[in-house]
């Protein structure tokens, strides 16, 4: 991190003073440059200002014509180590693909880029703040290919940010609002209000579809902040991309051959399609999160599919892992030897953020908790970081949403044999005294983990994960604490989705919105 921050701001103060030039190229190449902002991109305070929207908006509509030629740029695979990072700048305006559609890393960044680096990284454009709102519809009507889709997602989620921003004023922010607004109304699905299960008068248990949009549970949540801009996140869990590409078949490794073999469900890569109807409605919130069960099991073919549908159309996408990422063999009948670590290094080298636990605060109103309890428990990687957010959270008066991808038990005496809402896998099932954290579980770290969440439940509004294949809604027993210390019993709600592969592609998703 240090190493790039030096060579970002050696570039930035150069070009301030003229010189590192070399005629017309600078010393840093395109995928250095690419590296390095990757690098220190902000990762747990997303703000952006109204004036660095501008720039943005300013440079993708700069570099929009030349994206729009092309779906992806032909030098960077999905396996390609700068594959983020690139897909990252590009979608910040920091670059744009070459007339042939590739990127070529190794080349210097010309004296042009470098110029708009420097606007970008100082929040500088040359457009009229007033522009800024039909600049963004402009983007969003222009674009055709999907690389361009990367860029206007990211716009869109950075505009729904600005109207946060201390800089924006009065009829900036009407202008603002009523553009994004527009862009809802003009691509979100629109018709009658299906109810597929339950009533809107039990918001906890209901489940709709408008038009033909995905199947979708919504809550409301109340905030510590009230007169501010709500917040919007749209969770989706259990994609399960399944393919063995021909990377796969080089490496002909005997447990994912054997898995292409058995494992059936969703095989040669079905789920690319079956997912792109929760991500053309994600991209019109402020967070798009992945609840676990993003890959069948673990191949390059697998992975493939996660950066190519997941990774690159959202390059602010979060995602926690479940059982299945960390394991080759599914229904396969040939076991694989390799450590957990070693899988969970592969895994690594492609998520945009550490795949154990991340968070990230959301217009200074909401945290969002992303961690891994994908293999049956938490480990004790996960306690320190969740202490100290809890106590962020706590004592910046932000209200905490976790995600991950199996439930926990909810140690609720009603709960012996909860119904699904709506049945796609499992059945009845007992939350009072199944999953982790149960009272007789000891694995890892998982009752310490555990503890920590349900002690804080005065800030904790939700937890939101995957893993059962069915609907369910149920409440977790917590506790608050009084300004003496006492505690006081209140539940957390604890909303399990069903995987988003099921009813042809029509999607499943909870949206939150915290008020």
């Amino acid at each position: 991190m240090k190493k790039h921050m030096k060579t970002l701001l050696a570039l930035t103060m150069a070009l301030g003073c003229g010189c590192a030039m070399m005629g017309d190229k600078t010393a840093m190449t395109r995928g250095e440059m690419a590296e390095s902002l990757y690098a220190t991109r902000p990762l747990r305070e997303f703000k952006v200002s109204y004036g660095e929207l501008c720039s943005l908006l300013e440079s993708v509509s700069q570099t929009l014509d030349a994206t729009n030629r092309h779906d992806a740029f032909a030098d960077i695979a999905y396996d390609h180590p700068l594959n983020n990072a690139v897909y990252y700048a590009l979608a910040n305006g920091y670059v744009q693909v070459k007339e042939n559609g590739r990127f070529d890393a190794d080349e210097p960044i010309s004296a042009a880029e470098a110029r708009r680096l420097k606007r970008r990284r100082h929040g500088k454009c040359s457009i009229r703040r007033s522009e800024a709102p039909q600049l963004l519809k402009s983007i969003c009507e222009r674009s055709q290919s999907a690389l361009a889709e990367a860029m206007t997602t990211h716009c869109i989620k950075q505009a729904a940010l600005a109207l946060s921003s201390e800089d924006i004023a009065p009829k900036e922010f009407i202008a603002l609002k009523g553009v994004l607004a527009e862009l809802k109304a003009a691509n979100l699905p629109h018709g009658d209000i299906e109810t597929i299960v339950g009533s809107p008068n039990d918001p906890n248990r209901w489940i709709f579809r408008e038009g033909k949009g995905p199947f979708t549970r919504h809550y409301t949540f109340g905030s510590l902040k009230p007169d501010t801009e709500p917040v919007e996140l749209v969770i989706f869990n259990d994609t399960h991309f399944n393919l063995v590409n021909e990377k796969d078949e080089a490496e002909a490794n005997p447990s994912v051959l054997s898995t292409r073999e058995y494992r059936r469900w969703l095989r040669n890569g079905a789920s690319a399609e079956l997912v792109k109807n929760a991500m053309h409605t994600a991209r019109y919130a402020d967070q798009t999160i992945v609840a676990g069960d993003v890959l069948d099991y673990l191949s390059w073919g697998c992975m493939q599919l996660t950066v190519e549908c997941l990774f690159r159309k959202d390059t602010d996408i979060l995602a926690c892992l479940g059982g299945h990422d960390t394991t080759r063999v599914m229904q396969g009948k040939v076991a694989d030897p390799s450590p957990i670590e070693s899988r969970r290094d592969f895994l690594r080298a492609f998520w945009p953020h550490d795949i154990h636990y991340t968070s990230r605060v959301l217009r200074d109103k909401v945290m969002v908790i992303v961690l891994d309890n994908g293999q049956g428990g938490y480990e004790e990687r996960l306690l320190a970081p969740l202490a100290a957010d809890l106590e962020k959270a706590r004592r910046e008066n932000l209200v905490v949403i976790i995600v991950q991808h199996e439930p926990v038990c909810t140690r609720n005496p009603e709960e012996t044999d909860v119904a699904p809402l709506r049945r796609n896998d499992p059945g009845n099932y007992n939350y009072a005294e199944r999953l982790s954290g149960n009272p007789k579980d000891k694995w890892g770290r998982t009752q310490d983990v555990y503890n920590l969440i349900v002690r804080n439940a005065d800030i904790v509004r939700a937890v939101v994960c995957g893993h059962m294949h069915s609907d369910y809604y149920v409440e977790i027993i917590g506790t608050e604490q009084d300004a003496e210390g006492n505690a006081t019993p209140r539940k957390i709600p604890q909303i399990v989705n069903t995987g988003v592969v099921y009813d042809g592609g029509a999607g499943h998703i909870v949206s939150i919105t915290i008020k």
